[in-house]
């Protein structure tokens, strides 16, 4: 059976007509009842009967009609979709937290762009972008911490120091041209702690338990509140060297120099889901990754 010969069917069946089936088809009155003949030798019946004027259903045809047409429109439907491949865009489907979205993905997005791609990247937080890659949500995500979840994938892509940030008007600000300063000499200030969302989750701990209970504290996310805080003088912050590189350089916010700073940093990973055969979109997502922040 060939889809000329259900294409014949429907429309001799629709038209009552060889000859007008034929007009509009635009093929001669002979191939048309050719192909009617070899569909009724595949199925076995006869499908029309001729009458006085024109062709009419038989039981079988009346049976065999609704099933064709069907059919028809179905693998009308793949080959349309088949044939539209090459003018198709693939979509991208990536998750990330908030901060990483808006401080380290751009670059990944306007290659993506660039490339030609439709992409789509939501906010959630780390362990909410692991359950999307492992629900199919998303393609793969970014996540600032690793944790163990069945069939999932980590590889890592980014460290981001962590620095101490404060406003030029702060106290403190004059011990930004020092060699250093140290942890100890924010006793007594107000600290804005930024959501480190477990990347750097013992590093708090180390600054408080150098700091002690004499100091005050401000917790909050995202990355663009903690700024708003900290240029309005009301703290000082301990932040990934991105989120605050455009304010460092121009002067919105110093950076204080430490020597006995606990070494921690925003650490950067891309999540996907172990499958036997990685999806093309994987394949794009993973090679673009490492185009941008090669493995140092």
């Amino acid at each position: 059976m060939e889809l000329i010969d259900l294409r014949v069917f429907i429309e001799v069946s629709r038209s009552g007509s060889m000859s007008q089936a034929a007009a509009a088809l635009h093929m001669g009155q002979p191939a048309v009842s050719q192909h009617v003949r070899a569909l009724e030798s595949t199925v076995g019946q006869q499908l029309f009967i001729r009458q006085h004027r024109g062709v009419a259903l038989t039981d079988a045809g009346e049976e065999f009609r609704g099933f064709a047409e069907r059919a028809l429109a179905v693998l009308e439907e793949g080959l349309s979709s088949v044939q539209n491949m090459e003018n198709q865009r693939l979509h991208i489907r990536v998750a990330a937290p908030p901060s990483v979205n808006s401080y380290f993905l751009m670059p990944f997005i306007q290659r993506m762009e660039s490339l030609g791609y439709n992409i789509t990247s939501l906010d959630e937080h780390s362990h909410n972008v692991i359950q999307h890659v492992y629900d199919g949500t998303v393609d793969a995500g970014f996540v600032l911490n690793k944790s163990s979840f069945p069939g999932i994938e980590f590889m890592d892509v980014w460290t981001d120091p962590l620095v101490c940030v404060l406003s030029p008007k702060h106290r403190l600000a004059n011990m930004a041209h020092q060699a250093s300063a140290e942890v100890s000499d924010l006793k007594g200030e107000q600290m804005v702690w930024f959501d480190y969302s477990s990347s750097a989750s013992t590093f708090r701990e180390e600054v408080e338990q150098i700091l002690g209970d004499d100091y005050q504290w401000i917790e909050t996310a995202p990355a663009d509140i903690v700024k708003k805080l900290v240029k309005a003088n009301l703290g000082v912050s301990f932040v990934p060297f991105l989120t605050v590189q455009h304010e460092l350089e121009c002067g919105e916010l110093v950076q204080l120099p430490f020597e006995n700073l606990p070494q921690e940093a925003w650490k950067i990973s891309l999540v996907y889901r172990r499958r036997k055969r990685t999806s093309e979109a994987l394949q794009i997502i993973q090679s673009v990754t490492r185009d941008l922040w090669p493995v140092r």
